[in-house]
């Protein structure tokens, strides 16, 4: 007993010094939200940087750090808003790769990202922040291992080095069955195996399934589950050298009826609305009927850098017609943009825009009420181009706030 509260005391004493250390060493503090992805610059051993997100209660926050020069390391921290430290990140030799998370969050406010540089040379790294919500399975995130599923996915994704997780979200109803299964590709099954498992919200382990040495699929699923929420799907990489595979999601609902992978996720019950803001229709006074004012130029976009092509990408558009979701991609003439678009919940039109620099328009389409929707787009120039996202057709009358997944390809 008393060598057990020993270690603890010299624990937290070593958590709160190290808090600290990072604390003093920060420049400053830079706000970032949910959903972002950046590249940061290191010019010297020992540099911190503090980084500070707003979240929401009954949330969890992921943080994913891929260092992308040689010789550079790093180690960092998740900080609750009293400055306690949730979990840190601890540098080991070679690793480009470091992923941390907290578990549920029930206290909300600003909670701090410290990172530190270990390095001879300088370098860079890339910063990916995801964050789900716990209570409707909504995930908005940057980061190629945190996503967001509903059923009917299908997901290409694929792992680099040993003990790489891929972590899957999904909100299911009260006696609903889920099944999964991952594939590897089979030119890399001398290389690569994957595990699959499925834990419940409380915690609890439904299914795991190990794999099998040459064998290319792994499967897992439930019986009729007992509760709703939000499940978490991991997927762990045994690889010598990476490989790719890819993720099927099925589901037989409630009412006996099933959803295979591939098939259009099930419209919500308008019995049990999904949450969302006061349904505040603006007034318009010009333009298309249906169509809200419309301006880019304010709007927060979120990059897609080479490390998110192919990656599925959550967020949504509220009723009140104030949301517009911005991406922001470097191309060059004669590139084929692919866009894949599929709403996993609500029924409102969305219209889709495609901008070339300074403001030339170069795709229209909407208003898109279709539960998948694809397109390829050849560029015309070289240069920066915006993908806009916007709610566009007459209000429905049991509106609805609209969630999809967005996965943009460069000559797919």
């Amino acid at each position: 007993m008393k060598s057990t509260f020993l270690v603890g005391a010299l624990l937290g004493f070593i958590l709160l010094f190290y808090s600290a250390n990072l604390s003093q060493v920060s420049a400053q503090v830079r706000a970032i939200s949910c959903g972002e992805s950046f590249i940061v610059q290191v010019a010297r051993n020992g540099e911190t940087q503090e980084y500070a997100v707003e979240m929401e209660a009954n949330s969890r926050l992921f943080v994913d750090i891929e260092t992308l020069a040689a010789g550079l390391e790093v180690d960092g921290a998740i900080s609750a808003p009293d400055g306690f430290v949730i979990d840190e990140i601890n540098p080991y030799n070679g690793e480009r790769i470091y992923q941390t998370s907290t578990d549920i969050l029930y206290q909300p406010g600003s909670y701090s990202v410290y990172v530190r540089a270990f390095t001879n040379t300088g370098g860079s790294y890339t910063l990916n922040i995801a964050c789900l919500n716990v209570e409707n399975g909504v995930v908005e995130s940057a980061s190629k291992f945190v996503k967001g599923i509903v059923c009917g996915s299908i997901i290409e994704s694929g792992f680099t080095v040993d003990d790489e997780v891929d972590r899957y979200y999904i909100y299911l109803e009260e006696d609903t069955e889920l099944r999964v299964r991952a594939e590897v590709d089979t030119q890399n099954l001398a290389t690569l195996a994957i595990e699959v498992g499925i834990t419940a919200p409380s915690g609890y382990e439904i299914d795991e399934v190990n794999p099998y040495g040459g064998n290319a699929l792994t499967e897992a699923q439930t019986p009729i589950l007992t509760e709703s929420g939000t499940y978490r799907v991991p997927i762990l990489a045994y690889t010598t050298i990476g490989g790719d595979y890819t993720f099927y999601v099925g589901c037989t609902l409630p009412d006996g009826s099933v959803v295979s992978p591939g098939d259009a996720p099930p419209s919500p019950d308008p019995a049990t609305p999904i949450p969302q803001p006061p349904n505040l229709i603006l007034p318009v006074t010009f333009g298309y009927p249906g169509v809200v004012p419309i301006d880019f130029s304010g709007t927060s976009r979120r990059e897609i850098i080479p490390q998110l092509f192919g990656v599925p990408i959550t967020s949504s558009i509220p009723t009140d017609g104030s949301g517009i979701t911005g991406f922001s991609i470097e191309a060059v003439e004669g590139d084929v943009m692919e866009i894949d678009a599929r709403r996993s919940q609500g029924n409102l039109g969305i219209g889709f825009v495609v901008f070339a620099e300074p403001n030339i328009p170069v795709f229209i389409a909407g208003p898109v009420s279709a539960s998948t929707f694809s397109t390829q787009i050849e560029l015309p120039q070289d240069g920066s181009y915006v993908i806009g996202l916007f709610r566009m057709g007459e209000l429905p009358a049991n509106a609805q706030a609209t969630v999809f997944q967005i996965t943009v390809n460069l000559n797919p």
